[in-house]
């Protein structure tokens, strides 16, 4: 069966922001060294004969499929991700791939079950060496009609590196994954299925005006700073 289509009322157009754990909280939980952004690091074991340090739960895994359902398993799965083509911003080089307008054409959720996003073989960015692809992530709270439809208005994009992932809350809609740069990105995903499709994955199609996510790759220390100087997106 076709998925429903929503149509907002005209064209929302938001600004992708870095990927922090507090901005993202609303939505799941950000998967990256407790210690490389804040001050407050949790507590953690020493192990492997005193060479590593051990942070237990840092996300969760969550298996809420009601007992009426057939039975999920926990599985390990493997996305591999080709970069996505951006439409052109305005000012912006025609060789920038990792800048531009991403048009958000579906939206789906696993209602029953979290879902992680970790990485492979992605470098972390440093100062003077940004990293050579990124990855977009786009999620939006649920409206409380009866069919729980993405709340559009209050959508959020966030851009992740290779030193983050990202776990999605239970039931939390999100746009498929959008790698951005000139690389593709293996991702391990984490999640648990039952099989059933429209128990582990419900999709809703974006129509009519539509949702665009503006993307821009920081120019020195430029109003969105998620490549280099500092971070000053806006939402």
């Amino acid at each position: 069966m076709s998925p429903p289509t929503i149509y907002p009322p005209h064209t929302i157009t938001i600004r992708a922001a870095p990927l922090t754990p507090s901005a993202f909280a609303l939505f799941g939980s950000v998967i990256q060294n407790p210690g490389a952004t804040s001050t407050h690091v949790p507590s953690s074991t020493t192990v492997n004969q005193g060479t590593a340090q051990k942070h237990t739960r840092i996300t969760s895994f969550t298996d809420a499929y009601p007992i009426t359902k057939p039975r999920a398993s926990a599985n390990v799965n493997l996305f591999i991700c080709k970069p996505r083509k951006l439409l052109p911003l305005d000012a912006v080089a025609a060789d920038d791939v990792s800048s531009g307008i991403f048009k958000v054409k579906i939206l789906e959720r696993h209602p029953y079950t979290t879902q992680s996003f970790i990485p492979l073989g992605l470098p972390a960015p440093t100062k003077g060496s940004p990293s050579p692809s990124k990855f977009l992530v786009i999620v939006a709270p649920t409206l409380p009609d009866p069919g729980g439809s993405p709340d559009l208005q209050e959508l959020k994009a966030f851009v992740a590196h290779g030193n983050q992932g990202v776990t999605y809350g239970v039931g939390t809609w999100h746009a498929p994954m959008v790698v951005l740069g000139k690389r593709e990105v293996e991702f391990v995903v984490l999640v648990h299925e039952n099989g059933v499709e429209n128990d582990d994955c419900q999709e809703v199609v974006v129509g009519g005006k539509g949702v665009d996510v503006e993307v821009k790759q920081g120019m020195g220390r430029g109003e969105y700073g998620l490549w280099g100087g500092e971070a000053k997106a806006k939402l």
